[in-house]
């Protein structure tokens, strides 16, 4: 691919630097005599002077550096700034050798609450992450630097290719706008759950006491019980986000406590119909004014469950991801969810053919395999691979243990591709009547020209 300039910034200043020098040698020789400079000292000291203005131009008005277009930064090897990302309209990641990365998330990730260990709500994290393209042997799973097996309260699960997910619901959507709002008797929202086009099947709701939910009892102190009821409205609404039709009473919850502690819940309803939904909540009676009476409600969040099924790409190799939030697993653990794994790819022997997937770092099987692949490779069929080169040269990067580990993040060209690797065992990719196959770079005997009638001397015999 072509790449084009980005509007002629660079090419403007460039040339604004070359006429300001060329001024500057015009006018040097008068400068210096004006100075009072004659002979030998008057061309010394106008050779100064461009000297430097020439500096002072560059430093100035000096062409910047551009980045390529069309790229995204790679923090694959930046410990500093490696995190999970979200990374739209981005090819998959094909990764070759052993590496550690930090998977980019396959899918929105999004937090419930539960009270299924705790009465007053624990915050669980759902992740669901795009390892790469292929297959891979996972050696480690890895939350900054330490093992998560190492933590209790995460669950995990290696996804192979066409593995459907159990642990993480992939067609989940958080609506943002909703977080923080604080009820009251007037309806909050409407909020719409979902995107146009899209449809859900079940709404969830987050309600948070930040106070806890209690009534202080004077005398003693003790927190005394108390109950909160909130009403959940729902209306359907197209994709130009015009509500249609009147309002439905889609649950009423009566929320109880008697804590200070602060108070989470979570509540997930089927929709009657799989449409697009706006969505409001009311709570029944105003919050108490009383300091001892504890019952402020923040709609914190709210989900869309979309309908359909999860596209997730077929031939990527996937984590699914539960973590609890405690003191250790925090907001920023979730941002730094590691993978140490090795490519699993098939080799060629002369005498056994194409094998099983085995992990190995060899650059000529990554050719391979990028070659063959009918997917992110060049889909070409084995009798067009030069196999017998291809197998000679493998047996010689196993001998001087040439690797190629590396990760192919942003779009290229195949044949750049074919050089990247082939260029670890000091190789060039080359085509032959329409075979691939690979010319390494080594110590050769030269051929030697036979003997023919053509370049004989006529009636001469060898000794």
């Amino acid at each position: 691919p072509v790449v084009l300039g980005g509007g002629g910034g660079n090419s403007s200043r460039s040339i604004l630097a070359a006429v300001a020098i060329i001024i500057i040698a015009i006018f040097a020789p008068y400068a210096a005599a004006a100075l009072g400079a004659t002979g030998a000292g008057a061309a010394a000291l106008s050779a100064g002077i461009v000297m430097v203005g020439t500096a002072l131009v560059n430093a100035v008005i000096a062409p910047k550096e551009e980045k390529q277009q069309g790229q995204q930064a790679n923090n694959t090897y930046n410990v500093a700034a490696s995190a999970n990302q979200a990374k739209l309209n981005q090819p998959i990641p094909v990764g070759y050798g052993l590496l550690r990365t930090y998977p980019d998330y396959a899918a929105q990730p999004y937090t419930e609450y539960t009270t299924e260990t705790n009465e007053d709500g624990d915050q669980y994290f759902y992740a669901l992450y795009a390892i790469g393209q292929g297959e891979y042997n996972i050696t480690a799973v890895m939350l900054g630097d330490t093992a998560i097996s190492s933590f209790r309260d995460v669950d995990y699960k290696i996804l192979r290719p066409g593995e459907a997910p159990t642990i993480v619901n992939p067609m989940v959507v958080t609506g943002v706008e909703a977080g923080g709002q604080i009820l009251s008797t007037t309806p909050v929202g409407p909020f719409v759950a979902c995107g146009p086009s899209r449809r859900i099947t079940h709404i969830g709701i987050d309600l948070t006491f930040a106070k806890g939910l209690t009534d202080i009892h004077i005398p003693t102190g003790k927190a005394g019980p108390i109950s909160v009821t909130v009403f959940v409205d729902i209306v359907e609404v197209n994709d130009a986000f015009k509500l249609l039709g009147e309002w439905k009473r889609l649950a009423t919850e009566v929320i109880r406590g008697s804590s200070v502690t602060p108070q989470r819940r979570s509540f997930k309803y089927a929709v009657p119909e799989h449409k697009r939904y706006a969505v409001r909540l009311t709570r029944a009676n105003e919050q108490s004014r009383n300091v001892d009476h504890y019952d402020e409600i923040t709609w914190s969040a709210m989900r869309g469950y979309l309908a359909g099924e999860a596209p997730l790409a077929a031939n990527t190799t996937h984590l699914e991801l539960r973590m609890r939030a405690t003191e250790q697993l925090n907001s920023l653990s979730q941002r730094k969810i590691g993978v140490l794994w090795q490519r699993l790819l098939r080799t060629w022997h002369p005498d056994t053919g194409m094998s099983e997937l085995v992990t190995t770092r060899n650059p000529m099987w990554a050719l391979l395999d990028k070659w063959l692949d009918p997917v992110y490779g060049d889909r070409m069929p084995l009798e067009r691979v030069d196999l017998e080169n291809i197998y000679a040269l493998a047996q010689i990067a196993d001998a001087r243990k040439d690797r190629f580990d590396y990760i192919f993040e942003v779009g290229t060209t195949s044949y750049e591709a074919d050089k990247l690797i082939a260029r670890v065992m000091r190789s060039v990719p080359v085509r032959r009547n329409g075979v691939r196959s690979v010319v390494r770079d080594e110590k050769n005997d030269l051929p030697v020209t036979a003997y023919t009638a053509r370049n004989i001397l006529r009636d001469s015999t060898s000794m």
